[in-house]
């Protein structure tokens, strides 16, 4: 039974209210029951944290024709590579790009968008799904533009150099707390 119990519930109080809907009433019940320890959980929880990478990032989006990645992007503190049927999209240091530009032809080829700054949205005991909608909707109320990528269990939020610092105080104004990642 407590295989299933998200992270942020202990067995005990969730098992409780898992039994309790179990022996009283219909499905409606056990989930009103877990959405109740859900939030109750959510509020004892630390406030997101989102850490500031040090790098600053650039995107190179290329046709999706390439099929070949420079090398320099497996040198990246972070990358991601994006294909769809419209773009091959690469994210990495912006350093190694300017000074990998000329060297593989990238000047003529690709757009690159350059100056952008990752933060790391830290999973939390709280649900990082969670979180993350409320992160962009708190973007979206300050008008601060943003890309997102996302893994498993993290996601990474780019915004540009000019916008960090109406990002941070943005962030913090709604709860979060912002740290500087350190080597």
């Amino acid at each position: 039974m407590h295989s299933n119990l998200p992270d942020n519930l202990s067995a005990s109080s969730a098992e409780q209210k898992i039994l309790v809907s179990d022996t009283t009433s219909s499905d409606s019940t056990a989930t009103v029951s877990l959405l109740h320890s859900l939030q109750s959980a959510e509020a004892n929880a630390s406030p997101p944290i989102l850490t500031l990478l040090p790098d600053t990032f650039a995107i190179i989006h290329l046709s999706p024709h390439i099929h070949h990645v420079p090398d320099f992007v497996w040198k990246s503190s972070f990358y991601t590579i994006t294909r769809s049927s419209r773009e091959l999209s690469l994210v990495c240091e912006e350093r190694l790009v300017v000074r990998n530009l000329s060297n593989y032809g990238l000047g003529s080829i690709a757009r690159i968008e350059s100056n952008w700054r990752i933060v790391r949205l830290e999973k939390q005991q709280a649900s990082l799904a969670m979180n993350s909608v409320q992160l962009a909707k708190t973007l979206a109320e300050a008008a601060i533009p943003v890309h997102t990528v996302s893994t498993l269990d993290t996601d990474y939020i780019m915004v540009r150099q000019s916008k960090l610092a109406v990002f941070v105080d943005t962030v913090r104004s709604a709860g979060y707390s912002v740290v500087q990642q350190v080597f």
